[in-house]
């Protein structure tokens, strides 16, 4: 249980961030480019990290590496609350970005290891241990800009970075104490077997893989985009300061909470296909409708909208590639699923950087923020066209991918 709260906690750590640096930073006269940079960094560094701890990691180090990247995601948290004490804009970006990016290694290195070191612990409950770490995240997710937004009221933008970062390492201690008296039965350190990193390119590399992996993207460089330009816009449009945004935040991830279980028992029924052109067809839709509405209720559910299109792709997804991992015969069985986890990470972190600081950072230099959401939109579209027709002729894609070699 300490573990899944673990692994919650991170999305509480992120979305604390989004209905307060934005509007602390502009009180610095600092750009958007800037603001977009910061969210970015740890995109970028979650991004290189999913890469790195597969090829680097052996099953016998998963707890120890669990353990700690929760502490050092609290340590980064902490940190990035006593950056308002710096008052030079240069100093204060710099700060900023660095411990975003020890942030995201940590992240991770956390997810790397979240689902082989919980599902393992209890193999023959590994459906429900999945399902519970995915609600546990959307409650962070929907916690954590209440949480924020509360704290910020009661002691200003230090508190409430120091208070969750604190939450984080206490967490992560409570897991190493408990996980010592667990027993998790990893393939034993002493195994022949080296790790393939041949047989990872190759997974990552099929057309399938490819081709399902766009909504994941589009998603993501949407997020990234909303990351950096939501709180403004509420404020600009809805006139919802710090101490108010928390609902606009606090809907979306509560839709994000309730549909995750919902989609795990569809799942487990056998219509996962089915939940995955669902998707692919309402999450362009509702990008547009948060473009367009005018009504703070209706600009609500444009993005519950949006947190069920991609809580669906997000869920599907994963199953997917756990079954495409399964194909590839890694030398250990575990990291079909680290493999798999790292490879959907990189996806939605690297789409998550594009949005925050090309679109979300750059190009918001320049054209207004509904002019960046249209772009988003229009190129998720785009994109779910392709994926329906890749998911249509992805037998006759892989048998053309294999024969080129």
């Amino acid at each position: 249980m300490i573990g899944v709260l673990l692994y919650g906690s991170d999305s509480m750590f992120t979305s604390a961030i989004l209905p307060i640096f934005p509007l602390a930073a502009q009180r610095r006269n600092i750009s958007s480019f800037w603001i977009g940079l910061v969210f970015s960094s740890m995109y970028v560094s979650v991004f290189i990290g999913s890469f790195i701890w597969p090829m680097v990691l052996k099953p016998c180090h998963y707890v120890q590496a669990y353990v700690t990247s929760g502490f050092l995601v609290g340590m980064s948290f902490f940190c990035f609350g006593c950056i308002i004490f710096f008052e030079d804009s240069s100093l204060f970006i710099t700060l900023c970005v660095s411990t975003r990016l020890l942030g995201g290694i940590s992240l991770s290195l956390l997810y790397a290891c979240a689902m082989p070191v919980m599902t393992n612990i209890h193999p023959e409950k590994s459906g429900i241990i999945i399902t519970a770490m995915q609600t546990a995240s959307y409650i962070g997710l929907s916690l954590g800009p209440g949480a924020a937004s509360g704290l910020f009221t009661i002691g200003g933008y230090y508190l409430p970075f120091t208070a969750l970062g604190v939450f984080a390492i206490t967490l992560s201690v409570l897991s190493g104490f408990l996980f010592c008296t667990t027993s998790v039965n990893f393939e034993s350190s002493k195994e022949k077997g080296k790790i393939n990193r041949y047989k990872f390119f190759t997974f990552i590399t099929r057309p399938s893989v490819m081709g399902i992996a766009l909504p994941v993207f589009c998603n993501g460089l949407y997020t990234g985009i909303m990351a950096s330009s939501l709180t403004i816009y509420i404020k600009k449009v809805f006139f919802l300061d710090e101490s108010k945004n928390y609902i606009v935040y606090l809907s979306y991830g509560l839709s994000f909470t309730i549909i995750s279980p919902i989609v795990g028992i569809i799942i487990d029924k056998g219509f996962a296909s089915v939940l995955m052109v669902v998707s692919i067809i309402t999450l362009p839709l509702s990008f547009f409708s948060i473009i367009y509405v005018k009504s703070l209720y209706l600009f609500i559910l444009a993005l519950i909208g949006k947190a069920v299109s991609g809580g669906m792709i997000s869920s599907v997804i994963i199953l997917y590639f756990i079954k495409g991992a399964e194909k590839c015969n890694f030398d250990y069985p575990s990291h079909n699923k680290l493999f798999s986890t790292s490879l959907f990470s990189s996806i939605k972190v690297f789409s998550r950087a594009l949005g925050a600081s090309v679109l979300g950072g750059i190009v918001l230099e320049y054209v207004s923020i509904q002019t960046v959401w249209t772009i988003g939109a229009s190129f998720t579209a785009f994109c779910s066209v392709l994926t329906i027709l890749v998911m249509k002729y992805q037998n006759l894609l892989t048998k053309l991918h294999y024969t080129s070699k």
